[in-house]
């Protein structure tokens, strides 16, 4: 059953000039969204006809990408506030929101805004669809976004700050990166393959800057840096060698102090 209610009857106490209309199912009054104007002021519906106030971003069968960016706080949680600040954001950059009654899977070019929001969104979608080989589009599907994720993820300046040793320009480069991941570590970037980024490359370049130095000193000072002179490199490696006994004894040292039962 389809019901116009009156906006004096609403509850909430907030003034709305847009009239709703509800049907009913299993003994609920739900909101019916069938016009451009039903979502462009969905912010005027008072939140007690809501059905629900949140929903989780598991366990739901929705795109989880849009249910990620929706959950603006991360909390696991979509609330109405958040699903409202959706609805507006897309409002602003659609010329008529009632494209999204549409049961189609592609968005027309020209149904962005004129405005500068939806005119920077119209530049990524061209460029999304001559990324692809789809220049002469005028309209673009969730599918061409995820094959031109899945390019971009292939090519060496993808964005994601991770630098791999097969992008460098040059074997002198690629060397570099090779070093790198060797004395810090790597990251993985889009791909999965191993790389780094600015963190591990200040990284890389203070301890080396920390161990020239240390050599610098080696030689202005040896007897700081070497205190049995030829014989410190022979020394270190032989305390080396014994390192973890000498840890272990000194540990049933301890335990055997604090607890006569552990000796």
């Amino acid at each position: 059953m389809r019901t116009l209610v009156p906006i004096h009857l609403l509850p909430g106490g907030r003034a709305s000039r847009h009239h709703w209309h509800f049907f009913q199912a299993g003994g609920l009054r739900q909101v019916r969204l069938t016009r451009a104007d039903d979502f462009s002021r969905l912010d005027e519906l008072p939140q007690e006809l809501w059905t629900v106030l949140s929903c989780p971003t598991q366990g739901v069968r929705f795109d989880a990408r849009t249910l990620a960016l929706l959950d603006s706080d991360q909390d696991g949680r979509i609330r109405a506030r958040e699903l409202l600040a959706g609805v507006a954001w897309t409002c602003r950059r659609l010329r008529d929101p009632a494209v999204l009654l549409e049961d189609a899977p592609r968005l027309r070019l020209d149904a962005l805004a004129d405005t500068p929001e939806g005119k920077g969104l119209a530049s990524i979608a061209r460029r999304v669809l001559a990324d692809i080989g789809q220049a002469d589009s005028e309209a673009i599907t969730l599918e061409d976004v995820v094959r031109r994720d899945q390019w971009l993820a292939q090519t060496p300046f993808n964005g994601d700050g991770v630098v791999t040793p097969d992008s460098a320009p040059t074997p002198e480069l690629r060397q570099l990166i090779v070093e790198v991941i060797g004395a810090c570590g790597s990251v993985p970037d889009r791909c999965g393959q191993a790389g780094i980024r600015r963190a591990e490359l200040d990284r890389f370049f203070a301890e080396a800057r920390a161990f020239d130095e240390w050599v610098a000193l080696s030689e202005r000072e040896p007897e700081r840096i070497l205190p049995l002179g030829e014989a410190t490199a022979a020394a270190s490696a032989a305390l080396a060698a014994v390192r973890v006994k000498i840890d272990d004894y000194f540990t049933r040292c301890a335990l055997a102090a604090f607890d006569p039962r552990a000796a």
